[in-house]
């Protein structure tokens, strides 16, 4: 049997990236193919300012259990979340993700959340990448 293994990107910026994925390289077999996972912004954000208020009181929820269960796991006291990143912000992580990406010869690029803008795919693409969806519902298998 042959396993594939991914890193996720998350939110890592690219020079943390970059130090990952080099890690990663160097525990691997000369030639052993890993992936990427990226999340896709336009799929993921939306502007808090039109969320309604179910919606926000929703997210207060979910921000006070995280930081119980980050206290929890580490002893210390969890702090407040930081501020969400402006769809702009998201776009430049995701764009320096790609960077990453390219510079360390990544060929195998996954992406929750939909589909990079034809720039960005075109980019890995010529580098020699294969693209990846995966979906996380029913609704964005579709799409």
């Amino acid at each position: 049997a042959r396993v594939v293994a991914f890193e996720g990107a998350g939110q890592l910026g690219k020079d943390v990236l970059v130090s990952r994925i080099r890690e990663t390289q160097a525990m691997l077999n000369a030639g052993a193919v890993f992936g990427v996972n990226l999340f896709v912004p336009s799929g993921f954000y939306t502007d808090p300012s039109s969320w309604t208020e179910p919606q926000a009181a929703a997210v207060e929820v979910a921000r006070e259990r995280y930081e119980g269960y980050l206290s929890e796991l580490s002893g210390e006291a969890a702090g407040t979340a930081a501020p969400s990143l402006s769809r702009e912000e998201h776009q430049a992580v995701f764009s320096g993700q790609v960077d990453a990406l390219l510079e360390t010869g990544v060929k195998l690029v996954s992406f929750h959340f939909g589909w990079p803008d034809a720039a960005e795919a075109g980019r890995l693409r010529e580098a020699g990448a294969t693209l990846q969806g995966c979906a996380t519902t029913v609704e964005e298998a579709r799409w």
